[in-house]
């Protein structure tokens, strides 16, 4: 019986991971849509090798890297993936993300699946636009530079989620996911019209290896360069965060939050019921009547929403060094 680009000669359809129905990927994990004319780049970190073209699971890349360098080298410009094996993948990425997304194929969307564990700098840094990381792992270095974050990144129109951000050892200052970039905060530090969803940020395994802030804007101190950070029209959702001092930590200026929404997340710490020190922080020093604080639920040691317009917070639940939740419109400690 013959074959012919997927179609048998008895009018049935062969599926195979190799064919596409109306931009829709067969096979490949997760059913993301593909657009017309879109790129598709494989990565198999045991079977792959660099020398390969990228362009099938049979002749997959070996590293990320390499297909992240080939994609933003060869970019459509309409939509394009690059598809990654299960498995552990030593590397710190760097480069530009525009209109790609970066997929951990797994089984059932388990994000340590594909892990992305560098032993120094970050597990990625850069820019993203219009482009997506989904079902990864990412981790803190495991030797030189331990406060870098596992991810430093600007967001413009881009989603991070279903995504885990591990801290690796104990040491002050390290952090899951900083939006911005490392080193001496710069300007336009941002999220625009962009999502972090459904993410973990935690530990590998000892709880003191959990991460000091969960999700930062800019660098820690927030004197330098805060008036031009940013978080509009974005949103912060459905996130679970195990820290140390805060999970949410803006330092933003207030007047550059407009639409900016934490809603849905829980926060907390490995280090029993006293919880994390401080939960969701706009950290400016003023209030912020711009941004709107719904739904999460805090346990923590100190304060759980700090310097935001109490008529911004709807449905928040916290508690306060193991007491009892306290449920109201909103929560400022």
């Amino acid at each position: 019986m013959a074959w012919l680009k997927g179609v048998r000669t008895d009018g049935f359809i062969k599926i195979d991971e190799n064919v596409n129905f109306r931009g829709t990927i067969i096979g490949a994990g997760d059913g993301i849509m593909r657009p017309y004319g879109a790129l598709d780049y494989y990565v198999d970190g045991t079977d792959g090798s660099d020398s390969y073209s990228g362009k099938s699971w049979e002749g997959a890349f070996k590293t990320i890297q390499k297909a992240l360098t080939t994609q933003i080298a060869n970019a459509s410009g309409k939509g394009d993936n690059i598809w990654v094996a299960p498995g552990t993948y030593a590397e710190s990425l760097t480069g530009n993300m525009t209109k790609v997304q970066i997929i951990g194929t797994t089984c059932g969307g388990m994000t340590n699946a594909v892990s992305i564990r560098p032993t120094i700098s970050n597990a990625y840094v850069g820019e993203m636009v219009e482009s997506a990381f989904r079902n990864i792992e990412f981790r803190e270095p495991t030797s030189d530079n331990q406060a870098y974050a596992a991810v430093a990144v600007k967001m413009d129109y881009s989603i991070i989620d279903n995504c885990t951000f591990l801290g690796t050892t104990d040491y002050s200052g390290t952090v899951g996911l900083r939006i911005g970039g490392e080193g001496t905060p710069g300007e336009w530090e941002h999220m625009f019209n962009s999502r972090v969803s459904n993410c973990k940020v935690s530990t590998t395994g000892n709880r003191t290896y959990q991460p000091d802030y969960g999700i930062v804007f800019g660098g820690i101190d927030v004197t330098t360069n805060s008036a031009t950070r940013q978080f509009i029209d974005s949103e912060i959702v459905n996130n679970r965060i195990f820290a140390q001092s805060a999970g949410i930590k803006l330092n933003t200026a207030a007047s550059n939050c407009s639409g900016g929404l934490i809603i849905g997340n829980y926060l907390n710490s490995h280090q029993g019921s006293a919880g994390v020190a401080t939960g969701i922080v706009e950290n400016s020093g003023t209030t912020n009547n711009l941004c709107g604080v719904v739904n999460n639920r805090i346990v923590c040691s100190v304060s759980g929403i700090v310097d935001f317009g109490q008529w911004n917070l709807q449905g928040n639940i916290v508690s306060v060094a193991g007491e009892t939740g306290v449920s109201t419109h909103g929560y400022e400690a």
